[in-house]
C-alpha cells in the first residue's frame, strides 16, 4: 500500500503543553494522554513495565515498537496508515481527540517520535508535555494509578497532499 507524508498544517494547536495546562484539562472528554516511555534493549529497562508501575492519571502506554512496520528490517519505521489507524484506535484514540504525549526521559525521543507520527498521519491536535516540568507532575501523581482501559474507536484520517 502506498502512502504519502503529511504537510503538517499550521494550526492553532500548541505543540508543547505545560503540566499546569494538563492538570486543568485532565477531565476533558477528548483528552488522551500517552506514556511513550521506551528504552533501548541494551538498558535492560522496559517502558511497558515502567508504565504499569507508575504513570500519569488516565494515560495509556504507546509502544513505538508495537506501531512500527514489522515488514521493514529497520527499527521504528512508520507503519502504513491503515495499521496506524487500527492500532491507535485500539488505544481509544479517534481523529477528534486532543493527544498529549510524554515519556520518562522528560522530553526524550520516544515522545517526540510519537508526536511526529501523529503529525505525519494528519493528526494536528497532538502536543508534548513540557519535559522541563514533566517530572514534577509525575512526583505529584499517585505512585500507582488504576490501569486505564481504552475504548476502541475508529481513527482514519485522509492523508493530505504529498510534500
Amino acid at each position: 500500500m502506498a502512502w504519502r507524508l503529511s504537510t503538517m498544517s499550521n494550526t492553532n494547536h500548541e505543540a508543547l503543553v505545560s503540566t499546569t495546562w494538563l492538570a486543568e484539562h485532565l477531565s476533558d472528554p477528548d483528552l488522551r494522554i500517552l506514556d511513550c516511555t521506551w528504552h533501548h534493549v541494551s538498558t535492560n529497562l522496559d517502558g511497558r513495565t515502567q508504565y504499569r508501575g507508575r504513570h500519569l492519571p488516565g494515560s495509556v502506554h504507546f509502544d513505538i515498537d508495537h506501531l512500527a512496520d514489522k515488514s521493514n528490517p529497520l527499527p521504528h519505521m512508520l507503519p502504513n496508515p491503515a495499521d496506524f489507524a487500527k492500532k491507535i484506535g485500539l488505544l481509544g484514540i479517534s481523529n477528534d481527540d486532543r493527544i498529549v504525549v510524554y515519556d520518562r526521559l522528560c522530553g526524550g525521543s520516544a515522545a517526540a517520535r510519537a508526536w511526529w507520527m501523529f503529525r505525519v498521519f494528519g493528526h494536528d491536535k497532538v502536543a508534548m508535555l513540557d519535559g522541563a516540568t514533566a517530572s514534577g507532575l509525575k512526583r505529584s501523581s499517585p505512585r500507582k494509578c488504576p490501569r486505564c482501559v481504552p475504548t476502541l474507536k475508529a481513527s482514519q484520517r485522509p492523508l493530505p497532499p504529498p510534500l
